[in-house]
């Protein structure tokens, strides 16, 4: 019986596609080579941050040595993207691989594939081709992706910071490999400017509106001591893009808490959300993960903040992350899942009370992390913590009545803003599919779950 398997008897209610993707995520997918046959070339991810690093335990710079046919000017090859028939999701986030894991896609001839746990079959998965490569180039000759990341083909990230201060200083969040990211990058000489530069952003953008109706986009900081100097950036560049459609699409801004005067200045100038990420709830724990977050924002300040977003931006358009799991690796922290699990639900139900989304990330620490050792890799939780987390966050929804208060996109199964994983349930229950979930807010060009259903399972006679 695989893991899997024990899970769908431990949780019936919930979806087993859902167990499958949370459990990739949680193991990663081992590296077996044979897959860079049907790899995909992929730009490096210009975002840098906690979880975007491409793999558990190897840097971009051992994935390109042990194999330099993966790399070609601007890009990488990685391992294909694998989805789930059911909805078309895929099942690994990246596909990140972990050296460790026990899970691995393996070709079973004529097209197909299934995702093993050792020599036991677990499901069937599905190779989603993807598009050729072909960097398109601003007028300075430099690719587009160095200022807006095409993160799906209707939606976009921009990046105005992909620096933190708080590694120079000592004190960045400890399971987080921001800065180190876009050093592993620069290694095979795919580095980003530190900076954005406002002017090529809009011509990357203005060239994506031409192209596709855009549905929503994010706007990253990395990190700064100074909260003035993270909202100007913000609100520069979102306000140099508003103008540049005739509609509006769905905009949020992942930075760190500020007064409720700058949250209006956002508000004014075309954000939609705002994501301020926590990550650590246990008032015992919170400064020793994230020194940083601690000494120039405070956790006090971090739930002031919460209340005052939601009467700037509304309910439901409000959002946090919390890292899953993370109270378990300090010395004097949670010493079994369940405590961890208990506090993550504390939080979680406070913020739900409150009009904020919290949404849970696996957790994993990836080289540059301060918490990257092979000792702390062994106490990441196991999947049962992540679907208990996820149980209790969907009856906290429906408990306070977010569902209806919930900015749709803030669950868009496209999904630039927060953790659609966290909040699915949600949409199953409510919905009955991912693609009646964002209905009433995706154009039907842009659903790609509404395309894959009438695709691949409506029945043959109605293709």
């Amino acid at each position: 019986m695989s893991r899997v398997d024990d899970l769908q008897e431990k949780y019936p209610s919930l979806p087993r596609q859902y167990i499958v993707r949370w459990d990739t995520r949680v193991h990663g997918l081992s590296d077996s080579g044979k897959l860079d046959e049907i790899g995909r070339w992929v730009p490096i991810n210009p975002e840098g941050g906690a979880y975007a690093n491409f793999d558990f335990d190897i840097t971009l710079k051992d994935w390109v040595e042990a194999k330099p046919g993966r790399q070609k000017p601007g890009y990488v090859l990685r391992p294909a993207r694998f989805v789930l028939p059911e909805n078309g999701i895929e099942i690994n986030h990246r596909d990140m691989i972990n050296s460790k894991s026990d899970l691995e896609v393996r070709a079973e001839g004529n097209g197909r594939f299934a995702l093993y746990q050792g020599e036991e079959r677990v499901e069937e998965v599905w190779h989603q081709p993807s598009p050729a490569i072909g960097e398109k180039l601003t007028s300075s000759g430099k690719p587009e992706s160095d200022f807006l990341s095409r993160r799906s083909r209707h939606c976009f990230g921009v990046y105005p910071l992909r620096d933190c201060e708080y590694f120079q200083l000592g004190l960045a969040c400890k399971f987080c490999n921001f800065n180190p990211t876009h050093e592993d990058a620069r290694s095979v000489g795919m580095g980003h400017s530190t900076t954005g530069d406002i002017k090529q952003t809009v011509e990357a953008y203005k060239r994506f509106a031409s192209e596709v109706r855009i549905v929503e986009g994010i706007f990253v900081i990395g990190g700064l001591r100074d909260s003035d100097k993270e909202v100007t950036l913000a609100a520069n560049f979102a306000e140099k893009l508003a103008p540049e459609t005739p509609y509006h699409p769905n905009f949020s801004l992942c930075t760190q808490p500020m007064n409720r005067k700058n949250m209006q200045r956002l508000k004014d100038v075309g954000v939609d959300c705002l994501i301020c990420n926590m990550e650590v709830w246990d008032p015992e724990l919170f400064a020793e993960i994230v020194p940083g977050k601690a000494q120039y924002r405070g956790r006090e300040r971090y739930l002031e903040a919460f209340q005052e977003a939601v009467g700037v931006f509304g309910a439901g358009n409000v959002t946090t992350n919390f890292a899953g799991g993370v109270t378990l690796i300090p010395e004097r922290g949670h010493k079994t899942w369940q405590e961890a699990r208990d506090s993550t639900i504390e939080g979680i139900d406070w913020m739900v009370r409150h009009g904020v989304l919290p949404s849970v990330s696996w957790l994993r620490f990836s080289p540059g992390a301060a918490y990257a050792s092979e000792e702390n890799r062994k106490k990441v939780p196991p999947t049962d913590f992540y679907l208990e987390v996820a149980l209790a966050h969907h009856e906290a929804c429906k408990k306070h009545g977010l569902y209806d208060k919930l900015n749709r996109l803030m669950l868009c199964p496209l999904d630039v803003l927060t953790s659609l994983i966290c909040g699915e349930l949600g949409a199953y229950e409510l919905a009955g599919s991912l693609a009646e979930w964002t209905a009433a807010v995706v154009p039907r060009e842009a659903n790609r779950f509404r395309q894959w259903e009438e695709q691949h399972m409506s029945p043959p006679a109605n293709r």
